[in-house]
């Protein structure tokens, strides 16, 4: 019995021994670790404070979206015929225009405005209101040319700062064409009677079914010189080219982009891209962005364009071609032409 409580007693003293060893040696362990870990906290805390200017992600990503450039360059587009007032889908009219380029005159980050024209001309009034109300815009204005900006196209480029063109491009026909249909011998044919209430000498002047006298033909003929030689005028002041210099590429002749820069109708060949290049080197803009500005049309207005389409393509449709072939007089001017009256 001896024998085996002292064996007890001195295994339980061996693992007691065991188990304090065990103790001493986690414990010797945890120091270590809370010495590695307050080791690791002072690095930390040395590497944190060797760093300088030290910033939030929140305030680097604000940093970021600050430094994006906010100078722009605004592209406004003309494309079609030039109409009077509010025109249909395809047609330039002059609100929308003039509405843009104060769209782009009131934000202070556009630096400089590219306007590019593609448009055989169209109504005279048209042009010459949107020349002048162009004429106001503070900021530069370079024009780039697509295929056709004749007539009124070249009317209202006329006082931009600086014109592009490529080397195809349609340009010039400085003049004025004044046209007049007369149907007078239709309405016989088709035996419809048209009665008229006039007051005035010429309030019928632009009457379909009525020859026109020779004093409405020279009170057009007037007119249209009068137009033609503010169009002169216009080209003149726009180009610093002198009248005498205009008259002798008018008069309706049309040119090449090559040929017009010769003839300093237009500054430089090139295109779009070109263009707004030029107009950012010339104002100096390293970082900026191109925008567009162009005015929605209503429904409305986008339904009323597809009823008109679809009016033109049934009367189209159901014109014989043999019968508007025997309608038209032979030897006889359609237009009438203040250059060439004759």
């Amino acid at each position: 019995i001896i024998i085996i409580v002292i064996s007890i007693k001195i295994i339980f003293n061996k693992n007691n021994d065991n188990d304090n060893n065990n103790i001493n040696n986690n414990d010797n362990n945890n120091n270590t670790n809370n010495t590695t870990t307050t080791n690791n906290n002072n690095n930390n805390n040395n590497s944190n404070d060797n760093i300088k200017n030290k910033i939030k992600l929140s305030d680097y990503l604000v940093t970021v979206e600050n430094k994006k450039s906010q100078d722009k360059i605004a592209i406004i587009y003309g494309e079609g015929e030039i109409a009077y007032g509010r025109s249909k889908k395809g047609q330039i009219d002059q609100q929308t225009i003039i509405d843009e380029f104060k769209k782009a005159q009131k934000d202070n980050n556009i630096k400089g405005i590219v306007f590019r024209i593609n448009s055989p001309g169209g109504s005279a009034l048209a042009s010459e209101i949107m020349h002048h109300e162009l004429s106001k815009i503070t900021k530069p204005i370079y024009v780039s040319m697509g295929a056709t900006a004749a007539s009124g196209g070249y009317y209202i480029s006329a006082g931009a700062d600086k014109i592009f063109a490529t080397q195809s491009t349609i340009t010039g026909s400085i003049g004025v064409v004044s046209l007049i249909p007369e149907v007078s011998k239709f309405i016989k044919k088709i035996k419809v009677d048209v009665e008229k209430v006039e007051k005035g000498k010429f309030s019928g002047i632009n009457s379909l079914t009525s020859k026109m006298t020779d004093g409405a033909m020279e009170k057009i003929r007037n007119s249209s010189l009068k137009v033609y030689e503010e169009f002169k005028e216009r080209v003149s002041e726009g180009r610093n080219i002198t009248l005498d210099g205009v008259e002798e590429i008018a008069g309706g002749r049309i040119w090449l982009g090559e040929e017009a820069k010769k003839i300093k109708l237009v500054d430089e060949i090139g295109g779009l891209e070109t263009t707004i290049s030029s107009l950012a080197k010339d104002m100096k803009l390293h970082d900026y962005q191109v925008i567009e500005i162009r005015t929605n049309r209503s429904l409305m207005e986008s339904l009323s364009d597809y009823k008109l389409l679809y009016s033109d393509v049934e009367a189209y449709l159901k014109t014989p071609l043999e019968k508007t072939a025997k309608d038209v007089e032979i030897n006889k001017p359609m237009l009438l032409m203040p250059y060439d009256f004759n």
